[in-house]
């Protein structure tokens, strides 16, 4: 309805006269970001709101400008809306293309856009509350809360739907920018036959999917040891296996194991993974900014800029077994490989030093620090940080006179979407984004966040009184203590984020682990612990039950679960890298313990040493005979060895974990069982010296099995390993080859 404003407010007007119309709740902006807030608002009948947007999505913009050729760096499980996945779920995750993803945001948007209302905010004042938003054709609205969905100005958005990388062909191209969007245009330059440079400061890589196939009959029979069946093909987005959970309740440990693609480059990380894609390129080497990030108390820290990627010989694997016309399909809809690993193997592509390198773009050239001068052809700018896209928003003080002007900063907000420096009827969705996974996760949580906030005044209310201490929480838990503000702090890792927004909606799995916990059915509880702590944070972990339960998300995300086997190679995983730092531990404890017997032979304190023959190490069993009657010296030496050796240990997890991740798959869960048992009886009766020999015996056999290429028989890193990309040289000329047949038939 309409009404005049109140006289104390005329000054805000551009005339005393004018009419404003009074909504419950304006949303502006329309896009994927506010899809899951208007079905919610609709199922709990709070339909009292005003939509209005202008212009275009970036969807649509590609689509109009045929841009459409390529596929998302997110699965289909991170990237749909839960409601939608279970309706039509998918047997096997896969990553859809652009063109599949454009048409789902228009038939998920398509039930609200006749309550669109055309029009563009150009500015808001901030009220206590309410607030008033002016529209660029003079209507006024005086909303009790307003919600922005408006996303982000993002400079490459520009470059991607106007500039015409199809039609580059033999030229020398240099990006003065890094990311997603400049991989794929890699995707299509590189074999256009261009030659690329890429200014960065660095990158952070990452494999976008690990696929093999498990020899044997197709008798699908489990094998335990391996957790994978026999004669079976598995396709999985590696975002899936972030275990999410892990990280929430064991931040170091998790710590230790995720940050495996970027571990950091010392003499002893380049002896052991010396085939790391930054170690073999250190200009890619996002060192100070990535180990800052780990240096946070949640173990992961936000801020984190990734490329996700296909590698090469997954890529083959996937795509590229059925034969040339398949191949030819998948190029024609969009599936094109990008593994900027490899072209920089390959000397397709080269990175330079962003901060050294002198542009000239007068002579087209550039100069590195080192002296060396390249000429391009084309230069595609795009490097300034992408910004949240809103208008002006002026706080309001209660006489009605502006106060000061809202500047948004994800640290001055609580998980991105209340601002404290608001009063609090204002909100945000879609400012958050993954490192990995897809945007989907996000959005959903956000729009139930701000649903609920605007359905239950009593948690508004709360969060009002609490904002400032739960902000400062937050801050303090993901960002590395120090660290200043960045332009990329919006950046987070999502299964943390979504834990985050459940948590402080009550919707959060820790009462369902609880309560697993206290079962009694055994078989049930370890599917059960199993289940919540290796099943990463997807949005529809949230909705399988509680009070935003959809009905079918739990059917649908056991069987996600059970098609990988419950993970039992992500357990697997995990399980491994304890046990190897038990193993240190254990070995440690035992030189501390032999170290006190050689110490009591030397000073003559054996007298209640039952059978001791320095010929052999210390057992626990003998531990028990042990008179600890040594100098004060000589413990405290042991002492020192003991707790200096723990730290280094403890220290060096991520490059102990590459022992793991060096070995062949059906390896893992073999050596997931037998270790313990092996741990227990070294501990118990056994030789110090066993335990060395069984960790260089494991890490031998990750080694041999790397000299091969025979998957998944051979070792191979998870991440970023170059070791046989050579030998994929001949197939990279048979895609070549196809994507230029494609391309061609494209251009004319």
């Amino acid at each position: 309805y309409t009404s005049k404003l109140d006289t104390d407010h005329t000054e805000i007007m551009s005339s005393a006269d004018a009419t404003v119309t009074e909504v419950g709740t304006l949303i502006v902006g329309f896009g994927f970001s506010v899809i899951t807030l208007l079905r919610e608002l609709e199922k709990s009948g709070h339909d009292n709101y005003t939509l209005i947007s202008e212009g275009k999505t970036i969807w649509e913009h590609l689509h109009d400008n045929d841009k459409l050729h390529f596929d998302l760096v997110s699965s289909y499980v991170t990237s749909v809306l839960t409601e939608d996945q279970v309706a039509n779920p998918a047997a096997e995750d896969y990553f859809p293309t652009a063109r599949w993803y454009y048409e789902y945001h228009m038939r998920i948007m398509e039930p609200f856009r006749d309550k669109v209302v055309k029009g563009r905010v150009c500015r808001v004042e901030n009220y206590s509350s309410y607030s008033v938003a002016y529209t660029d054709d003079g209507r006024v609205y005086k909303a009790t809360n307003i919600v922005f969905g408006t996303g982000f100005n993002r400079p490459h958005n520009e470059v991607l739907k106007t500039l015409d990388v199809k039609g580059i062909t033999n030229k020398t191209v240099v990006f003065n920018m890094i990311g997603d969007s400049t991989n794929m245009m890699l995707s299509w330059l590189v074999p256009q036959d261009n030659k690329v440079i890429l200014l960065n400061n660095g990158m952070v890589t990452l494999d976008k999917f690990v696929a093999f196939d498990i020899p044997g009959p197709k008798s699908n029979c489990y094998i335990p040891t391996a957790g994978v069946r026999t004669g079976k093909s598995y396709r999985l987005d590696t975002s899936q296996m972030e275990a999410h959970p892990i990280g929430i309740y064991f931040p170091f440990f998790y710590s230790s194991w995720i940050r495996h693609p970027w571990v950091q480059d010392d003499m002893v990380t380049r002896w052991t993974m010396g085939d790391m894609f930054h170690l073999k390129f250190p200009q890619t080497y996002r060192k100070e900014d990535v180990m800052q990030n780990f240096r946070a108390k949640a173990g992961v820290g936000n801020g984190i800029v990734a490329i996700k990627y296909y590698p090469i010989d997954m890529y083959q694997l996937r795509y590229g077994s059925d034969g040339k016309d398949a191949l030819e399909e998948r190029i024609k809809e969009g599936v094109v490989l990008n593994d900027i690993a490899y072209w920089h193997m390959e000397g397709l592509v080269e990175s330079w030093s962003k901060k050294t390198t002198i542009i000239d773009q007068e002579n087209n050239t550039i100069t590195g620090s080192d002296g060396r001068v390249a000429s391009y052809d084309v230069l595609i700018e795009g490097g300034i940080p992408e910004s949240p896209k809103l208008p002006p928003i002026h706080i309001m003080g209660d006489d009605g006179k502006k106060s000061h002007e809202f500047v948004y900063r994800y640290r001055e907000s609580f998980l991105g979407v209340v601002p404290r420096t608001l009063h609090k009827n204002i909100f945000f969705l879609g400012l958050t984004r993954p490192t990995t996974g897809g945007i989907a996760n996000m959005v959903e949580m956000q729009g139930l966040m701000v649903h609920k906030l605007l359905t239950q005044p009593k948690l508004l209310a709360d969060l009002k009184e609490t904002i400032e201490e739960r902000v400062d929480q937050y801050n303090g838990y993901y960002y590395p203590e120090g660290r200043d503000e960045t332009p990329t702090d919006h950046l987070v890792f999502y299964g943390f984020y979504t834990h985050e927004v459940a948590k402080f909606m009550g919707i959060d799995r820790l009462q369902n682990l609880w309560d697993n916990i206290k079962s009694w059915n055994l078989r049930n509880f370890v599917m059960n612990l199993r289940f919540e702590l290796l099943t990463t944070n997807n949005a529809f972990k949230f909705r399988m039950d509680g009070e935003y339960c959809i009905e079918g998300a739990k059917e649908m995300a056991l069987k996600y679960f059970e098609h990988f086997e419950h993970q039992a190679v992500l357990m697997y995983i995990n399980a491994n890298l304890l046990w190897d730092l038990l193993l240190g531990y254990v070995f440690l404890y035992m030189l501390l313990l032999q170290s006190n017997m050689d110490l009591q032979n030397a000073t003559n304190h054996l007298s209640t040493l039952i059978g001791f023959d320095s010929s052999n190490t210390c057992s626990l069993v003998k531990w028990n005979h042990l008179d600890v009657s040594s100098s004060m010296a000589g413990v405290v030496a042991s002492m020192t060895t003991f707790f200096g050796g723990y730290y280094l240990w403890y220290t060096k997890a991520p490059t102990i974990a590459n022992q793991t991740f060096s070995l062949p798959v059906p390896m893992f869960g073999l050596k997931a069982t037998f270790q313990p048992l092996f741990l227990v009886y070294t501990a118990l009766y056994g030789s110090i010296y066993w335990l060395p020999a069984w960790f260089s015996g494991l890490a031998l056999i990750g080694f041999l099995s790397r000299q091969v290429h025979i998957p998944p028989v051979s070792g191979r890193y998870l991440f970023n390993d170059t070791k046989h990309k050579h030998q994929y040289r001949t197939f990279y000329q048979e895609y070549k080859a196809l994507y230029q047949k494609v391309h061609r038939m494209q251009q004319q």
